[in-house]
């Protein structure tokens, strides 16, 4: 659980931080720990924890979740390497929790 709350603090901690490089050392830490969960979905799945339906599920939202953070670390070196760039912001939307609440 601790690893599953850690990638969005880690997220949010590296964005109000100062310089792109500091949030991309965040990113790189959130992606870890999201292949972290992973790796916890599996075990549960091993040990019959979880059922397999719900240990697919996980996963899948964890390799998303991963590739997510996986492409905002590439646009934030990209940004990183650019030294005339502006930091970019981020805004997400509120429908964004609602879609979550469907699945």
């Amino acid at each position: 659980v601790r690893a599953a709350t850690s990638a969005p603090a880690n997220i949010a901690e590296g964005y109000a931080r100062a310089s792109n490089r500091e949030f991309f050392q965040h990113l790189a830490v959130a992606h870890g720990s999201l292949h972290e969960v992973e790796y916890y979905v599996h075990f549960m799945g091993r040990t019959q924890l979880l059922d397999s339906a719900t240990c697919d599920n996980l996963r899948e939202q964890c390799q998303r979740a991963s590739r997510t953070v996986y492409g905002l670390m590439k646009a934030v070196r990209s940004d990183t390497s650019d030294r005339t760039n502006q930091r970019r912001y981020l805004r997400e939307l509120p429908a964004a929790y609602a879609a979550i609440d469907d699945e």
